[in-house]
């Protein structure tokens, strides 16, 4: 990890246990922004000065120095890009590094000193897809404006501020609990997430995914990257490979770790394949409410481990034919009147898959996510059960 002296702007490297207490910073990309090999020699340090990222480094070193501490990261000028294996090593390593900072200093370049509720929503910090990291991952927040005014701040619930600073030493243009609703509103986070009250691995795996669905990121396939952290995910970094791809590898990743079914909680109106997993962060739009409760008869169903094989995914699922006017649903057993081909569905029929998890219905009552599923002919190889191989119309 290379590390900003905020005293003479040289970058040295730690590692391990060797890593000093550190500021970090978290900002939106402009123009001009300084290299890591443009901070690292002197001779060329001169002329990045001139740049207009050079005034974010130096705002950063000048709070750090402040704020008692020594040495600042930057994720513009403290990674140098021109190694791949460098790279990768920072992705997955970027939301332990945001974690483990003393402070993390978020540089709002578009707010003025005293924003409004309209102007704090409309910063663009709050539409990039690595700032949501950047805003989950640390436990103490300050947040400033365009001229380094401290405007907020945000900690971490559970975690003492140390006796060398004091959270509420200076006058806050944002009351701490006034910014916390308002991130909460501009962001979809639930506050208790936001304040560390409830852990980020209790959130379903569909509520973090929504929180990302309106971010952007200038690499398509950083869509994927950046949520890594949200799920204590590493995994190999392969610019060229498509947010298709890269996304669908995060999600194979998901489901080796968790059997949280909300994963397969997401709509998509645009879609033109059959497919069980989504293709972009953006399915998820609609997914902001979901719980890992069942609802109903779904909670007689234990929920089971599902992964990916060469052939698709192998998930054990309750099948229900349709949902009846007293919202009871009409399964597929060997008991049901809806009973097909002995209890079994004969490709081409269709199936509401009812997950271990839940939304709000109109009547405020959760009911069950259940994706639509139809079924198809088993793929060549299929040693399960014959007429229930299913794909997501």
């Amino acid at each position: 990890m290379w590390l900003l002296d905020v005293e003479t702007l040289e970058l040295h490297e730690f590692v391990g246990s060797q890593v000093p207490a550190y500021a970090i910073l978290s900002h939106v990309w402009g123009a001009e922004e300084v290299s890591f090999s443009e901070m690292k020699k002197a001779k060329h340090r001169a002329a990045a000065q001139q740049k207009a990222g050079f005034a974010k480094i130096k705002g950063c070193c000048a709070r750090a120095r402040k704020d008692g501490l020594k040495w600042a990261w930057v994720d513009s000028c403290c990674i140098d890009k021109r190694s791949s294996a460098e790279l990768s090593e920072a992705i997955n390593s970027m939301f332990q590094w945001y974690r483990g900072a003393r402070l993390c200093y978020v540089y709002l370049a578009d707010i003025s000193n005293a924003p409004s509720p309209t102007e704090l929503a409309g910063s663009r910090w709050f539409t990039r897809g690595w700032t949501l990291q950047e805003l989950l991952a640390p436990r103490r927040i300050l947040f400033f404006a365009r001229d380094w005014i401290r405007i907020g701040c945000l900690e971490v619930a559970g975690q003492r501020a140390v006796n060398w600073f004091d959270l509420r030493a200076e006058e806050e243009k944002v009351a701490p609990a006034y910014l916390l609703a308002q991130l909460s509103t501009i962001t979809g986070i639930p506050e208790n997430v936001l304040s560390g009250k409830t852990a980020l691995t209790q959130s379903p795996v569909a509520q973090r995914m929504h929180w990302a669905s309106r971010r952007e990121t200038t690499r398509p396939e950083d869509r994927a990257y950046s949520l890594m952290g949200l799920f204590d995910i590493s995994m190999p970094i392969l610019y060229g490979e498509g947010l298709d791809k890269a996304f669908t590898r995060l999600q194979y990743e998901i489901m080796s770790r968790t059997p949280d079914q909300s994963i397969l909680a997401w709509y998509s109106p645009h879609a033109t394949t059959y497919r069980l997993l989504a293709e972009s962060p953006d399915d998820f739009r609609n997914s902001g409410l979901v719980t890992r409760e069942a609802a109903g008869d779904v909670k007689v169903v234990k929920p089971t481990s599902f992964f990916m094989t060469s052939l698709g995914l192998r998930i054990s699922l309750l099948l229900a034919d349709d949902v009846g006017d007293d919202g009871d649903y009409y399964w597929y057993t060997s008991n049901s009147r809806f009973e097909l081909g002995n209890g079994r569905l004969s490709p081409g029929d269709t199936a509401l898959a009812l997950l271990h998890c839940s939304t709000p219905a109109d009547d405020g009552f959760p009911e069950s996510a259940a994706p639509s599923l139809s079924a198809a002919d088993p793929p060549t190889g299929w040693s399960g059960p014959q007429g229930e191989t299913l794909a997501r119309p």
